[in-house]
């Protein structure tokens, strides 16, 4: 019983402190000091940092901003806050005489990151891809990577990317970049020649054996530049043949030769002669005589020209010399069967070493000789071989073109064939720089002399009838009417 009216004691004393506490004594109080991470949005970035100490306490305790994978601790607010400084790594806590809550914002803002720029270059050979070099860069994340990621490379272009790729914040982001290839175009100036054709390729292509180029009349003896590159440059090019001229060249010249009836030319004839490549050449050597300007060849018609469709008969065949004599078939011991229809004959030895000669007729396959009429005592007669007399040929048939089967003229060179001074002068020729390859033609041109025809009355070598004064082969005929008109006589040469 006593025990239980001790604890009662006991607790009647518990309530009068309690109840006479605030009276007596002030009970200890605490206030809080934190610290957020936030993103500039205000989504949490990390974990808030908490303290708690007695109210009208101090704090001194750097704290660290926590890691944020691609950002970076940026402000914090409120600003300026006495106690307190800011620094990206940590926060800085000289608080003193804390009498409320203190509550701190750290903001976290993007940081650079790694950004890997890959760079790929278009092959030479082909349209692939070849990775040229990875590039690291830094960008700030969340960011668009933008439109400044590509290189400049000689003889290449980039080519569109995405420009709008966000910056991922773990650093993994990567851009492909591609280049493709300029082509270019590489030309040769030939200076005349040919045989080299334009080069158009992608840079770095190869070039190949682009040949070598000729030019009529000169040796080549290379480049300008001297290397021809065996891929194509990050440019264009041109390259210039370099030639060696020969010491001599052809020059051909062209004789035109005025025309008779009127004040043009006509071709004669032309000739080759030599000059110095580059230099100008003219004419100046007057009337050649030796030039031949006929323009035709000289030709005499001999058997093998001849194939004519007349056949021979006894009528184109006569013997004697009257009515006395004919042919008769006799078959001549002493020739053999010719080939060939004609005169045949051999020769024999009589008396007194004197020679005859036999004239015999080959026809068609018969021969025939002369037969001569003898008359009989008692009137009468025969017919008695004679064929020492001559057998000749008068057949009326004349060849004609169709008898030739040689395509010439028969022609024989006379005066009119050549150039004289007596029938030419000269006049002119042109100027020409002389080609190395042989090409130049030199055209030089001659007029005709004029000749004065005087007709004259015979017996009276100073009575002139008319003159007539033209060019050598002009048409005169009029001319010479209008005189012939005048006067009713002959003319003679």
């Amino acid at each position: 019983m006593k025990q239980a009216k001790r604890i009662v004691a006991l607790l009647l004393a518990l309530v009068m402190v309690a109840g006479l506490a605030p009276a007596v004594f002030a009970a200890e109080e605490n206030v809080t000091v934190e610290i957020r991470y936030v993103f500039q949005g205000g989504e949490i970035a990390a974990n808030s940092w908490t303290a708690s100490i007695a109210k009208g306490t101090g704090l001194n305790q750097t704290v660290p901003n926590p890691a944020v994978t691609g950002y970076a601790a940026g402000y914090i607010t409120p600003e300026q806050t006495e106690g307190v400084a800011f620094t990206p790594e940590a926060v800085e806590l000289n608080l003193t005489n804390v009498q409320s809550n203190v509550t701190l914002t750290v903001t976290y803002v993007p940081a650079l990151v790694n950004v890997t720029v890959n760079h790929y270059w278009q092959n030479a050979e082909n349209d692939a891809y070849t990775l040229q070099e990875p590039e690291s860069r830094l960008a700030l994340t969340g960011s668009q990577v933008g439109g400044n990621l590509a290189k400049t490379y000689e003889g290449f272009y980039a080519l569109p990317y995405d420009e709008t790729l966000t910056v991922a914040a773990d650093g993994s982001t990567q851009v492909d970049i591609y280049y493709d290839r300029n082509y270019y175009l590489m030309t040769f100036d030939l200076g005349g020649g040919y045989g080299v054709e334009p080069v158009y390729a992608r840079y770095g292509a190869a070039i190949g054996e682009v040949g070598t180029p000729t030019r009529p009349g000169y040796t080549f003896l290379g480049w300008t530049p001297e290397t021809i590159p065996e891929t194509m440059p990050a440019e264009n090019t041109s390259y210039t043949a370099q030639w060696q001229a020969p010491e001599s060249a052809k020059v051909t010249l062209v004789f035109w030769g005025e025309n008779a009836n009127d004040e043009d030319y006509s071709y004669l004839t032309s000739r080759e002669t030599v000059g110095i490549p580059g230099q100008e050449m003219t004419y100046t050597a007057g009337v050649p005589q030796d030039v031949l300007i006929c323009g035709k060849e000289e030709h005499t018609h001999t058997e093998a020209c001849i194939r004519c469709t007349h056949t021979h008969t006894l009528d184109c065949y006569s013997v004697g010399g009257g009515d006395d004599y004919q042919l008769q078939a006799e078959q001549p011991s002493q020739l053999e069967t010719p080939s060939a229809d004609g005169i045949y004959t051999y020769t024999t030895t009589g008396s007194w070493g004197r020679q005859q000669t036999h004239y015999y007729l080959y026809l068609d396959g018969t021969w025939y000789c002369a037969y001569q009429w003898k008359s009989g005592w008692f009137g009468g007669g025969s017919w008695e071989k004679a064929d020492t007399v001559e057998i000749t040929q008068d057949c009326t048939h004349t060849h004609d073109h169709s008898c030739y089967v040689c395509g010439e003229e028969e022609h024989t060179h006379g005066q009119f064939c050549y150039m004289t001074d007596d029938l030419w002068t000269f006049v002119r020729s042109d100027t020409v720089t002389v080609a190395a390859d042989g090409t130049s033609i030199l055209n030089v041109y001659f007029d005709r002399t004029a000749f004065t025809l005087t007709f004259r009355e015979a017996g009276y070598r100073d009575s002139e009838l008319g003159t007539i004064t033209a060019k050598w082969g002009a048409n005169i005929v009029q001319a010479f009417q209008d005189i012939s008109n005048e006067h009713t006589f002959l003319w003679s040469t």
